[in-house]
C-alpha cells in the first residue's frame, strides 16, 4: 500500500522538481503589439471627444447679374471674434451699369426663421458702374457678442461631459441686392456661442 504524501512533501518534491502545481495552468501573456494598439486606439478616442468643435471661419456664394459675377461671403476673424460680410461686384464683360435705392445691398440674419439682424452694405450709393475685370467690395463688421445679445443665446459652461452639445448655431443670412431688379440669394453660417 502506497502511502499519502502531505501537502509539505508534495511541494517540497514539486519545488525540488521544477513542475508547476496542477492548479497553476499557465497565464497568457499578452503580446506587446495588442497592448500598443489598445493604446493607439485608447488616443484616438481620447482626441476624437475632447478636440474643439470650432466652426469653419469662410462661407461664400456667388451668383452672376448684367454682366458682373456678384460674391457674397462671411468670415469670422478669429483674432476679435467678429464676423465680416463682404460683397464683391466683377464685370465680366463691357461695362455694367446698375441704378441703386439708397445702397447697393441688404443683409438680413434669421435665426430660427426670425428676422434678428438688419444692416447695408454699400450705403448712399444711387448709381454703381463695373467695368470689365474692375472689382468693387463692400463690407461690414459684426460684433460676436452682438448675435448674442440679439438671441439671447445661453453662455457655453465649462466641459461636463466628453462630448459638448450645442457650441455652434446655425444662422441663416439673405443678402439683397438693391437694383431695379430686386435679386438675392441666402447664406447659411455657424455662429459660436461665446464662452
Amino acid at each position: 500500500m502506497s502511502q499519502k504524501k502531505t501537502f509539505s512533501e508534495e511541494a517540497l518534491e514539486r519545488v525540488r522538481s521544477g513542475r508547476q502545481p496542477e492548479s497553476h495552468k499557465k497565464k497568457r501573456k499578452l503580446s506587446r503589439a495588442v497592448l500598443i494598439i489598445d493604446a493607439i486606439i485608447v488616443l484616438a478616442i481620447f482626441l476624437f471627444f475632447f478636440k474643439d468643435n470650432k466652426a469653419p471661419e469662410f462661407y461664400s456664394t456667388s451668383l452672376e447679374y448684367k454682366n458682373c459675377r456678384i460674391r457674397y461671403s462671411i468670415n469670422k476673424d478669429n483674432a476679435y471674434n467678429d464676423y465680416h460680410f463682404s460683397v464683391q461686384i466683377k464685370g465680366l464683360s463691357e461695362t455694367s451699369k446698375f441704378k441703386v435705392k439708397d445702397s447697393f445691398a441688404t443683409v438680413k440674419l434669421y435665426y430660427k426663421k426670425k428676422e434678428i439682424k438688419r444692416f447695408n452694405l454699400g450705403d448712399n450709393i444711387k448709381h454703381l458702374n463695373i467695368a470689365k475685370n474692375s472689382i468693387k467690395s463692400f463690407t461690414y463688421t459684426l460684433e460676436r457678442d452682438e448675435i448674442s445679445k440679439i438671441i439671447k443665446a445661453p453662455k457655453r459652461k465649462k466641459r461636463q461631459y466628453l462630448i459638448e452639445f450645442e457650441n455652434n448655431l446655425t444662422i441663416e443670412s439673405q443678402l439683397i441686392i438693391n437694383t431695379e431688379d430686386t435679386v438675392s440669394t441666402k447664406l447659411n453660417f455657424q455662429y459660436e456661442v461665446p464662452k
